[in-house]
This record gives C-alpha cells, structure tokens and sequence, in this order.
C-alpha cells in the first residue's frame, strides 16, 4: 500500500521511525505553544532580588525553554548588529564585541 506513495520500498523499522519523527515534532509544536506567558516566567521579568537574581521559589520546569529560546534570540540580534556593521574590522569591533554579547 504504501508503494503507491512512496517510489521506494521502506521496510517496517523505516515506517516507524517515520512515524516517531512526526509524533516528537507534533508534540514539540504542542509544547511550544503551551508555555507560560512570559510575564509568569521569573526568568523573563526584571527580578528585584541582589544581583537580579530570579525568585527561585516561583521556578517551574516549563519556565526554562522560553527563557533559554528568548535568550538565544537575544545573542542572535546581538550577533547580527556585530555583522552588519560596516566600520573596518578590527579585534575591538568583532572579538571584543562577541565577548561582551
């Protein structure tokens, strides 16, 4: 049946790990648009405490993979404004700059 779709033959291990693929991705999707808002998230509000620290008490399992993905997005922007600046190269506008980031 599935030789109708498929031009080449994909044996049952083949299928099933298709299969699982899609499953992991359909439940990663589901997971990414079930997270917290991010005023709930402490990892994503300005924290009060010393040293900004978070309140720790109010930390949830599912605060950290919004936190860790707006925190790549942050380095990501920041990486970007390092590459398309047009001044000459030098170690102070791209090391530096990449260190500080």
């Amino acid at each position: 049946m599935l030789s109708q779709f498929f031009p080449i033959q994909l044996s049952g291990l083949r299928v099933f790990a298709l299969l699982a693929a899609m499953q992991i991705t359909a439940t990663a999707v589901a997971a990414q648009n079930s997270s917290p808002m991010p005023s709930d998230n402490p990892f994503l509000v300005e924290s009060a405490l010393p040293y900004h620290l978070p309140p720790f008490d109010k930390i949830k399992d599912e605060h950290f993979v919004p936190a860790t993905e707006a925190g790549m997005q942050e380095q990501l922007k920041e990486v970007e404004a390092i590459a398309a600046n047009t001044e000459k190269t030098n170690f102070d506008n791209t090391v530096v700059a990449l260190e500080r980031t």
